[in-house]
């Protein structure tokens, strides 16, 4: 049965409508201590302010995360409300331990959409969604599981709404390849054991190569080049998908920060890209930056949700509620971004205060 069969469409979008009004709610509680703080500093002298102020810079990174994933929830419900309206029965390829609907929205993943309250959402399309997902069918994908080791051209994010998921692998390859390639093993009889990490411990999962694909190729993470195709990113997704509980469909929606958690168990930093208050919870700079990729870390950016009179976003440099990570800091502090659409393409270079004006959030992870 999928998540779309016997639904009460209305009852569903007011769910979601209240888990959206919840987020905003979230947001607020954040904007409200921070104007608390600022009112603080005028009326409370001493060391003891400092220790509140990074309590509280801790406690507001817990809030921005429940807000991330409540939003996450909302769009699974939107999307699968909408599919109900499309009247499409068919229930996608089969994922591992159940039903996998390939999705419709990752900053666009399923399309330009120009609607909203004013015309306030513009998504840009992702040029890997397969318009014929839905009729994907189990596959088993052949090829080397490394041919030159991990590499972010490696895979490239497909009709699933996980960039999250995907712009996380990129960044690790980048930065900590060898992650990947000692975090999964060929058995030799079909199947691999790929490694993820909970709360910091190590957790294997057996996966196989059998995944959703079209006319033999994988309509999920995936190449552009079947010549060139290599198993492991398809075996990580798979992987993760078992993870998050077994259907291709949890891996819609998500943050960078379970991701890198479940790829390296390594601690992961997320925090508003707003100056803060008084330096505190202020997102790292340039320099910093530069520091987590030197030394083998990942950074990556959430974008907003609508474009917000960003140009940015109106000219399509920029998709909403997508996910990008940063390759590298030019000498003049410029950060340069990849998409997980297309890793292979030039980086997109953003000043400092092009990044904080079109971002949200930003997570550090360091090995």
């Amino acid at each position: 049965m999928t998540l779309t069969d016997g639904m009460d469409v209305a009852r569903v979008r007011q769910v979601g409508a209240q888990l959206r009004a919840t987020e905003q709610r979230l947001d607020e509680v954040c904007r409200t201590g921070r104007a608390g703080l600022a009112t603080l500093d005028e009326a409370w002298q001493g060391p003891d302010l400092a220790s509140f102020g990074d309590r509280w810079s801790a406690a507001e990174r817990v809030v921005h995360a429940a807000a991330d994933r409540v939003r996450a929830y909302a769009d699974e419900l939107e999307r699968q409300a909408d599919a109900q309206d499309s009247a499409s029965d068919s229930p996608g390829g089969r994922g591992p331990g159940g039903p996998a609907g390939p999705g419709g929205r990752d900053g666009g993943a399923g399309g330009a959409d120009d609607a909203g309250a004013g015309g306030s959402t513009k998504e840009k399309d992702n040029p890997n969604f397969d318009p014929d997902a839905e009729d994907a069918v189990d596959t088993e994908i052949e090829g080397p599981l490394f041919r030159d080791g991990a590499a972010p051209t490696d895979v490239e994010q497909g009709s699933l709404n996980d960039c999250w998921f995907i712009a996380s692998l990129q960044a690790v390859a980048a930065t900590h390849p060898e992650v990947l390639e000692q975090g999964v093993v060929d058995n030799g009889d079909g199947t691999y054991d790929v490694t993820l990490y909970v709360d910091g411990e190590p957790v294997v999962y057996r996966v196989d190569a059998v995944v959703p694909a079209d006319d033999g190729d994988p309509v999920f993470a995936d190449n552009a080049s079947a010549s060139d195709r290599e198993l492991w990113p398809l075996l990580y997704e798979k992987a993760m998908a078992q993870h998050m509980g077994g259907d291709w469909r949890n891996l819609d929606y998500d943050t960078a920060e379970r991701a890198l958690e479940a790829i390296t168990g390594q601690d992961v930093d997320t925090e508003n890209t707003s100056s803060g208050i008084f330096d505190w919870n202020a997102p790292p700079d340039s320099d910093e930056i530069r520091e987590v990729l030197d030394t083998g870390g990942q950074v990556l950016l959430s974008s907003h949700d609508d474009v917000g009179g960003r140009p940015l976003y109106e000219d399509d440099t920029i998709a909403t509620n997508h996910l990008y990570w940063v390759s590298g800091v030019t000498e003049s502090g410029d950060l340069e971004l990849t998409n997980p659409w297309s890793p292979g393409d030039d980086p997109i270079v953003l000043t400092y205060e092009e990044f904080q004006d079109n971002f949200g959030h930003i997570s550090t992870s360091r090995p």
